[in-house]
């Protein structure tokens, strides 16, 4: 097989940014006529997290989420857009351009199975849910200002399930593994500490988390 050249690489990766970009915003015309009130799924998801893990995510982060713990899994939950640049950047420099396309593949598999997700199980999250029934995210000098910028990105609120966060971290984490030495172990503290932010900061149900690392495993 021959060894694609950069410029079709970069083309390559440009169609599959476009690509992923458009899907994702045209979601909000599609979740919107598939998530009516009575087909919103954040109780379903709740009762499971407490049937299945006895934890009621908003309330089990209240004793400890201070401004400061609040800004350190917000790093790590921001970390999770630089994620996929890291990754073929040091496949890139490595000269592994079959491998950056397989890896481009695989994740896009798996950001497309989140949205197909999206359209069957519409969900909030917890933040969204629990309106007026559990503190709110703490406003630390971090957390506020990239929350605020999350909030305003995005295109529609029913994508919680399954977690895209917990599938694009550890997907890239996979695909980096190969690359070895204090990178791999890097991209996977990173990735370990992105899914567990979702949850932390009440962004996803601990069924959203189950389900992505379903999707990892099939992509």
């Amino acid at each position: 097989m021959n060894t694609p050249s950069a410029s079709s690489l970069f083309r390559g990766l440009a169609w599959a940014l476009v690509a992923l970009t458009g899907a994702f915003s045209g979601l909000q015309w599609l979740v919107a006529s598939a998530a009516p009130p009575e087909r919103r799924f954040d109780g379903v998801l709740a009762d499971l997290d407490r049937d299945w893990f006895g934890v009621d995510v908003p309330r089990w982060s209240e004793g400890f989420l201070t401004a400061p713990v609040a800004d350190v899994f917000m790093v790590f939950y921001a970390l999770y857009f630089a994620m996929p640049v890291a990754a073929l950047a040091a496949l890139w420099m490595r000269g592994e351009r079959e491998r950056i396309y397989r890896a481009v593949f695989t994740v896009a598999l798996g950001l497309h199975g989140c949205y197909m997700l999206y359209l069957l199980v519409p969900a909030a999250g917890p933040r969204h849910a629990y309106v007026g029934l559990s503190e709110p995210l703490p406003r630390g000098w971090i957390t506020g200002p990239v929350h605020d910028f999350i909030r305003d990105l995005e295109p529609q609120p029913f994508d919680a399930f399954p977690s895209a966060h917990v599938v694009l971290g550890l997907l890239c984490a996979a695909v980096s593994w190969r690359v070895g030495g204090w990178f791999r172990w890097t991209m996977a503290v990173v990735g370990a500490g992105t899914a567990a932010s979702t949850v932390v900061l009440r962004y996803h149900w601990l069924v959203d988390v189950l389900a992505g690392l379903v999707l990892v495993a099939v992509a």
